[in-house]
C-alpha cells in the first residue's frame, strides 16, 4: 500500500474572535482549560475539526463547535493543508483522524471509530499569525506531535522534529 502524505500549516494562537474571521477550507484546534473556562487549571487539547465550505473555517466556528470555547483562557490555532497542493475531503478527514487518535481530545468521540482507509503520513508546521515559522514552541504546542506516522498493518508512531537552521 503506498503512503500518503499530508502536511498541515499550522497559524496561531488565535483568540475567538480573531478565529472567527479566518476563511477557507481549514482544520482548527482549541487548547484551553475547559468548555467556558472551567477547570482543569492546566491547559490541554479541548477539540479539533474542519471546515470545508466557502464561507470558511470562522463561520463554521462560530456556527457550530465554537461557541462553548469562546472564553478569554483558550486559544485557537487553523491549519491549511499545504501538501497536496489540491486537498480532497479525505485528507481533511484524515489529517484530523489522525490527530484526534494520537492526541486525544475526548470530545472528538466519533473521529476514533474508523481510522483512515490507507497508511498516513502527517507533517505538523507551525508558524505564527504572522507567518513566521516558530522555532520555539511552549505550553501546549509544545506537547503537540510534529510528525504522525499511520501504517494500517502495524505501525503507529509520533514524534517530534528538531528545528535546525542553515546559515548561507
Amino acid at each position: 500500500m503506498s503512503l500518503t502524505t499530508i502536511v498541515v500549516a499550522w497559524k496561531g494562537p488565535y483568540r475567538f474572535a480573531e478565529a472567527i474571521e479566518e476563511r477557507g477550507t481549514r482544520l482548527y484546534l482549541v487548547f484551553g482549560r475547559n468548555r467556558h473556562g472551567r477547570k482543569p487549571a492546566h491547559r490541554r487539547l479541548l477539540y479539533h475539526g474542519i471546515s470545508e465550505n466557502k464561507q470558511g473555517v470562522g463561520r463554521r466556528i462560530r456556527a457550530h463547535e465554537g461557541q462553548p470555547y469562546d472564553h478569554r483562557d483558550n486559544r485557537w490555532w487553523i491549519g491549511r493543508i499545504t501538501q497536496p497542493g489540491r486537498p480532497r475531503r479525505w485528507h481533511l478527514e484524515a489529517a484530523e483522524w489522525m490527530l484526534v487518535y494520537f492526541e486525544g481530545p475526548k470530545h472528538n468521540i466519533k473521529k476514533k471509530q474508523n481510522a483512515p482507509s490507507k497508511d498516513v503520513l502527517l507533517v505538523n508546521k507551525w508558524f505564527t499569525v504572522h507567518d513566521e515559522a516558530r522555532t520555539r514552541r511552549t505550553g501546549v504546542m509544545a506537547g503537540m506531535s510534529d510528525v504522525l506516522l499511520w501504517e494500517q498493518d502495524h505501525l503507529r508512531h509520533a514524534g517530534k522534529l528538531q528545528v535546525v537552521r542553515f546559515i548561507d
